[in-house]
């Protein structure tokens, strides 16, 4: 059974760990073949990317948006099980308006973190273009930790699910999102780091190479999916269309129990 929280201002380590695991552990279960499908998805990019556009970067950035895009209805699916506790019904298929707002902002995001790849020579100057990617990259972090509950909202279809509603929710909030995503990317961090580590020893296929990276990104995106509905659980509540008032009566009354 997953670990459902009631809301809370700052869940402990713990807390972060044991649910996202369960959540997980329950996806796997209710969705493996959406995964099996998602999995084949970043397979076939990788491949494409690793292949013919290997040699030219705006076509494996298009790729990437095109992996984005087509990666949506798994990742519907994912938010609508965990949060909705809904059986899969091909959600995603079944809210064209619901699908078309996912690719919208699913691009707008594709953008925002395409932006830095092109400041590098953005001046003759070696240093100016070092200041505006750094500049860059920090403030698309902070945009993206800032729209953490935005997809989860949209997808299942929360009456406040705005820009604006998912800013005040994520006001204040910044260190329990970075937190709950570090929790898990480090570890895959550190996967990352040993298979490097033995690659440069043992001889590994570039085929065999690129598949293990294209798991690793595949598990990665499905980690993020699991902790961003988590995350609209515990501090999505003016976009569920709570009052901001009852949202604080809520969240002193869980602190007190």
């Amino acid at each position: 059974m997953a670990c459902r929280m009631s809301v809370s201002s700052n869940p402990s380590v713990g807390v972060i760990l044991r649910s996202v695991w369960d959540g997980i552990v329950e996806v796997v279960r209710s969705r493996l073949l959406y995964l099996l499908g998602g999995f084949l998805i970043f397979v076939s990019i990788g491949k494409a990317q690793s292949g013919w556009a290997a040699d030219n970067t705006a076509l494996q950035l298009a790729l990437d948006a095109l992996q984005d895009i087509l990666i949506i209805p798994v990742v519907i699916e994912i938010y609508r099980s965990l949060i909705l506790r809904e059986a899969a019904v091909n959600a995603w298929a079944n809210s064209p308006p619901r699908m078309w707002r996912m690719i919208g902002w699913t691009l707008v995001l594709w953008l925002l973190k395409t932006v830095p790849f092109y400041l590098s020579n953005l001046s003759p100057s070696a240093i100016a273009n070092v200041i505006a990617t750094v500049a860059a990259v920090m403030v698309v972090i902070v945009l993206l930790v800032r729209f953490a509950i935005l997809f989860p909202a949209i997808a299942v279809d929360a009456p406040g699910a705005s820009l604006g509603n998912v800013w005040a929710d994520t006001s204040g909030r910044t260190w329990l999102i970075v937190k709950t995503y570090l929790i898990w990317y480090l570890p895959l961090l550190a996967i990352v780091v040993v298979a490097g580590l033995i690659t440069d020893r043992v001889t590994v296929s570039d085929r065999l190479g690129t598949l293990g990276d294209n798991a690793l990104e595949f598990l990665a995106t499905i980690v993020l999916t699991v902790a961003s509905a988590r995350l609209f659980d515990w501090i999505g509540h003016q976009v569920k269309g709570l009052p901001a008032g009852a949202a604080q009566s809520a969240e002193q009354a869980s602190s007190a129990g």
